[in-house]
């Protein structure tokens, strides 16, 4: 009986490690298969306090109708959308530029939503990183703050 129950833990266990090594898809057809996005979430990474963040998220008409990108809204006054005003044709791509405000130190995962003509429910994306204090700031932070691993992350 014992040895019939660790085979059958053995076999979850095996299915559950075999699930954690799917690689997800790095497009995603959203809207009724309208839409494709390259990317739901862009990781800036470490960047050091008033770099420049900006990142272009793609946005594929699948569709046999035209696109309209209607309007895109942020989490956060922080974080400012540009975006493709003119209607995107069937196989054609239009962009929505994501601009964050780098000058304030720490980590940030910010919420991005775009709403098409296709659907009322918008797409979300989002951004994330870490604003890390420039090398002449770094004494006059509070390290406590966003330490990784016990110690102040440093732009390389």
């Amino acid at each position: 009986m014992i040895k019939v129950l660790n085979i059958g833990l053995f076999l979850i266990l095996l299915a559950f490690s075999s699930l954690a090594q799917i690689k997800p898809d790095t497009s995603f057809i959203l809207q009724d298969n309208k839409v494709q996005v390259n990317e739901y979430q862009h990781d800036f990474g470490i960047i050091e306090k008033g770099a420049k963040a900006n990142f272009k998220f793609e946005i594929t008409n699948s569709s046999n109708d035209m696109l309209f990108i209607k309007h895109v809204t942020t989490s956060c006054g922080c974080t400012t959308p540009e975006w493709s005003k003119k209607p995107i044709k069937n196989g054609k791509k239009g962009n929505v530029k994501v601009i964050y405000d780098s000058n304030k130190i720490g980590s940030f995962n910010k919420s991005v939503y775009v709403y098409t003509n296709f659907d009322e429910k918008p797409i979300h994306v989002t951004i994330k990183g870490m604003v890390v204090p420039l090398p002449s700031e770094k004494n006059n932070v509070s390290k406590k703050s966003f330490k990784i691993n016990g110690e102040l992350p440093v732009k390389q």
